[in-house]
């Protein structure tokens, strides 16, 4: 355990920026209060450059069967994430993290090791990228078996720092099953980021990692081309950070928990990394009483950590200019996360009931009835291979059923509501000449891809993933590639489309830190 000494430094020099603004202009149509104010939470984190303290990336990379499934640019999944592993090898070599090092193992049915325990150096960094490019698909996908060896490892006390990057493009076939308990196997205080490489994954199980504990995280990669953006955030993330185990505690006023859409006094936010900005939503009905508690830790080079707090009033807030404060755009992005948060609850209630009625109650773990996610994965022809052998050539891919979208009237209410709302937008967008902003272009973007995608086989896949892209701020935009015949069958049954953003941008700039984009840059060199 780490020794953590609590203090509060009010005179201290902290390497943390706190804001709180009030809306003083009108409120936008539709979003007036009823007696509270809205106002922004600010948070901005100094510039830190290669902290020197221990870490180390443990990596799992995915090698069954379906990644040797073809993309769009004719290369297979296992090319492109061979790419990116060796870009995030590269990138640690080039910028001499002296403390980073990384093992690599990959996993079909059984774990092998790629690279040993090593630091990645200019040095070295070409036979470490050789031995990565030596992975080929084959056989079974055991996720249990590597979540059990992440627990073995992180139960090992150390000087370093431990961060788990575990990346998958399927189910778990073999070993342990069952959603609720491989998410038993990860333990509650690991590092740990779930990457789902394309969309025949079971986004039930990664959802509930990455919700595991403030300090996990789960990603969608559902454009398998654009993966080096999302290796890049976490990389910047980890290597780049500058305090952790963040606490928000507020007076006299509520912020904004995205994960369940509610209004806390009390939010735990994980770490902050190197010039990384973040924006929550508050809300008070006496904002001249709000007090800010900012309670944050940061570790030294021993892996001991040390407890600090800020504390701020409104009051030493307060708009010293003429011009009146207008939070439109981010009151927008509450609404949007509202919306979305509601169709997510729709579309799983919804898949609840019809795991619920097919459940046949075979199965010795009656939880699996409860598993939400999108129809079972099933092989367009029968596999000839024994479990013993191994599969190369692959089994045929597998693919989804092919259930009908379900349509019901939560689904016909929250499309109307998301319709509604994005024509204000809008008008909004139109009459401020914000065609090219960034940050409008992206909520547009997400609440577009919500609104296809709600009731159909990978609706929760997508509403989940655009929950936690707009309530983390990540730099990752969602991107929809499965525009299908569910899509058009469901937007056919309201006689019109939801009118599409003209475009989306690769990377959400709006949320980006320079330190991110850096890292982001470094990931995505062309194959």
């Amino acid at each position: 355990m780490c020794d953590t000494n609590s203090k509060i430094d009010s005179n201290m020099s902290h390497p943390i920026e706190v804001q709180m603004e009030v809306h003083e202009a009108k409120y936008p149509i539709g979003l007036e209060p009823q007696s509270e104010k809205y106002i922004k939470l600010s948070i901005k984190a100094d510039f830190v450059g290669i902290v020197d303290i221990p870490k180390t990336i443990y990596a799992y990379s995915d090698v069954s069967g379906s990644m040797s499934d073809v993309c769009n640019d004719n290369r297979t999944k296992q090319q492109h994430i061979n790419h990116t592993w060796c870009n995030l090898l590269h990138y640690i070599a080039d910028n001499d993290f002296c403390n980073v090092k990384i093992k690599m193992q990959s996993f079909d049915d059984e774990l092998e090791e790629v690279i040993p325990l090593i630091r990645p150096t200019k040095e070295n960094v070409s036979s470490l990228t050789e031995k990565v490019n030596k992975m080929r698909p084959q056989n079974s996908t055991d996720i249990g078996m590597v979540l059990e060896n992440i627990g073995e490892i992180n139960s090992n006390q150390g000087k370093s720092r431990k961060y788990f990057l575990m990346m998958t493009d399927g189910e778990a076939t073999t070993g342990i099953i069952a959603t609720n308990k491989l998410v038993e196997l990860l333990p509650e205080d690991t590092r740990f980021a779930g990457i789902a490489f394309g969309t025949d994954h079971n986004a039930e199980l990664m959802n509930k990692l990455g919700d595991k504990n403030v300090q996990s995280s789960n990603w969608l990669v559902s454009d398998l081309e654009k993966s080096g953006v999302v290796y890049g955030e976490i990389l910047s993330k980890w290597l780049y950070e500058v305090v952790d185990n963040v606490l928000i505690k507020l007076e006299n006023g509520l912020i904004y928990n995205y994960r369940n859409n509610e209004w806390v006094s009390e939010l735990k936010l994980g770490s902050l990394s190197s010039e990384e900005v973040k924006q929550f939503h508050v809300k008070s009905d006496t904002p001249e009483l709000l007090k800010l508690h900012f309670q944050y830790e940061k570790m030294n080079t021993d892996n001991n950590t040390t407890t600090h707090e800020i504390m701020k009033t409104m009051n030493e807030c307060l708009n010293k200019e003429n011009q009146k404060i207008d939070l439109t755009r981010e009151m927008y992005r509450l609404r949007v996360q509202e919306l979305i948060y509601e169709a997510k609850q729709i579309n799983y209630n919804m898949e609840k009931d019809r795991r619920n009625y097919n459940y046949n109650g075979d199965s010795d773990d009656e939880s699996q009835k409860y598993d939400v996610g999108p129809p079972r994965l099933i092989r367009q022809q029968t596999c000839h291979f024994t479990p013993t052998e191994q599969c190369f050539p692959p089994p045929p891919r597998l693919r989804r059923q092919t259930n009908k979208p379900i349509m019901n009237n939560g689904i016909i209410e929250i499309k109307r509501k998301m319709n509604a709302f994005k024509e204000i937008m809008l008008d909004y967008i139109k009459n401020n000449e914000l065609e090219e902003d960034v940050y409008f272009q992206v909520l547009i973007g997400d609440l577009d891809i919500a609104y296809r995608k709600i009731g159909t086989p990978l609706g929760g896949m997508y509403l989940s993933a655009l929950t936690t892209s707009q309530g983390r701020q990540q730099s990752q935009v969602v991107d929809d590639i499965e525009e299908d015949e569910y899509d058009m069958e469901l937007n056919n049954i309201f006689g019109a489309q939801s009118v599409k953003t003209p475009r989306r941008p690769a990377t959400n700039t709006a949320y980006a830190s320079p330190v991110t984009m850096n890292s982001i840059r470094s990931m995505t060199t062309p194959m």
